[in-house]
């Protein structure tokens, strides 16, 4: 099952995340599927796309990095990198057309071959810091 489930998560990544194709989500998550994020929160397929539809339209252009993926029972965490271009709108922004790169982790949680859960951590801060909405602390 390990290996079939870092693939699973890997689709995730490489397919809806970083080349929109939200149909795979259809194929990997459960209809219910809970994600939270900072700031946010959905629940099933159609509220997933919707958001990632709407993130997508201000970074259309992501790349994601899978660095490490770790797995204990019916959960999976990956360590990745974001690097997205901001060309839209974004939580009333205008496009700044600047380069954000970021480190986070995802838990996904499992309910047999797919994904019920992911619990979606990163420094939302360092977005900003890097569209030059807020000044640095020195770290990001």
């Amino acid at each position: 099952m390990s290996s079939s489930r870092k693939a699973t998560a890997r689709r995730y990544f490489e397919d809806v995340l970083s080349t929109h194709r939200l149909e795979t989500a259809d194929e990997i998550l459960t209809d219910d599927v809970i994600v939270t994020a900072p700031g946010s929160s959905v629940q099933g397929v159609p509220e997933l796309k919707a958001m990632l539809s709407e993130v997508g339209a201000a970074f259309p252009h992501r790349d994601v990095i899978i660095e490490s993926q770790i797995e204990e029972g019916d959960q999976l965490a990956c360590v990745f990198r974001l690097v997205m271009e901001h060309v839209g709108e974004y939580q009333g922004l205008p496009p700044t057309g600047k380069t954000v790169d970021i480190t986070g982790v995802d838990i996904f949680t499992f309910s047999g071959d797919r994904i019920s859960e992911i619990q979606v951590y990163y420094n939302a801060m360092a977005i900003m810091e890097q569209l030059g909405v807020i000044e640095g602390a020195g770290t990001s």
